[in-house]
């Protein structure tokens, strides 16, 4: 019997419950220590279903929470203000570069949840006008790929995504190759770097891989798949520097996903024969990813129950195939 929703539609509901609790928890704190802000915290709450609250909301109640430990007052008031101009997305998500002017308030912490690694540091700024246009006209196609070839992958992304947000690299102190990304600290978020033209075979998986970081991060919002030390580092197949085991394991979750909507692709006809051999070899590539990642998890990750079970959902994926 399976110990976490799987379903995706599910799963957003999940989160957008476990904040709005946790905003009435806050809420009831201020109360009991004569704070403002707990009306308008309920309000938030009271507002998912049927809205979802914006990727946002969950940063900034990061940094109320920060802000009340450490007793700063005028943060914590200035973290408040902030989450009242929130409103709640309806439909499918929206797509943004990271310099739209909705995300001003909210841009710089954007920019620094997104970039906590030490050992893999990349800043990103805002897509160009020019770049978000080409990747509009390269995101339709792909979307119509996924939707016909790979479509509980697309519905994944719609079920999961808020926000699709355009980046791009900025500065010279970046340590690595930032192709997109999320977090649970702003969930809903997916950011994708659109510098470079991309082919809707590649922009699909790139999809697939980063709504895939949001499904396993909403599968474990309550507990964590691996219980390794976070400071203890291991050799990772996709990266020079050493990981955590908690990044190895989310490797292997998002690889195994991308092979199977590989498979998916090559199942039907909707690839040019140098699509199709292009994505055969991608899914000869990420085989030998995931075995070296499953190797790792299996001899040195010590796994919470639902980092057993969902490994256990892994391996049998990479052996069926497409199903």
């Amino acid at each position: 019997m399976s110990m976490t929703v799987t379903n995706p539609e599910q799963i957003a509901a999940q989160l957008q419950q476990q904040l709005s609790a946790s905003f009435v928890e806050v809420a009831d704190f201020l109360d009991s220590s004569e704070l403002d802000g707990g009306p308008s915290l309920r309000h938030l709450a009271s507002l998912c279903p049927p809205g979802r609250l914006p990727p946002a909301a969950f940063g900034w109640f990061m940094e109320l929470v920060e802000a009340l430990e450490s007793q700063t007052r005028e943060r914590v008031q200035a973290v408040l203000d902030s989450l009242q101009t929130l409103q709640p997305h309806h439909g499918d998500f929206a797509l943004l570069s990271l310099d739209d002017p909705s995300l001003q308030r909210c841009r710089q912490s954007y920019q620094r949840l997104m970039d906590t690694d030490p050992n893999a540091s990349f800043a990103i700024t805002g897509a160009t006008t020019e770049q978000l246009r080409r990747f509009q006209s390269e995101l339709q196609p792909c979307l119509a790929l996924m939707r016909a070839a790979t479509p509980d992958y697309h519905r994944q992304l719609l079920a999961l995504t808020t926000q699709l947000v355009a980046v791009r690299p900025c500065g010279d102190n970046n340590t690595s190759q930032f192709d997109g990304g999320s977090t649970l600290m702003l969930w809903g978020a997916l950011f994708v770097n659109i510098e470079q033209s991309k082919s809707r075979v590649d922009w699909l998986q790139t999809l697939v891989h980063e709504s895939s970081h949001l499904m396993l991060f909403g599968r474990c919002s309550e507990q964590p798949p691996v219980l390794n030390d976070s400071s203890q580092g291991y050799r990772s197949p996709l990266r020079r520097e050493l990981r955590p085991m908690n990044g190895i394991y989310h490797a292997l979750y998002v690889t195994v996903q991308m092979q199977r909507a590989c498979r998916q692709l090559l199942a039907g006809q909707w690839l040019s024969e140098a699509e199709r051999n292009y994505v055969a070899q991608s899914v000869a590539d990420h085989a030998e990813v995931i075995a070296d990642c499953l190797a790792t998890v299996e001899q040195q990750a010590k796994l919470s129950a639902i980092g057993r079970e969902i490994l256990d959902e892994l391996v049998a994926t990479a052996q069926n195939g497409n199903n």
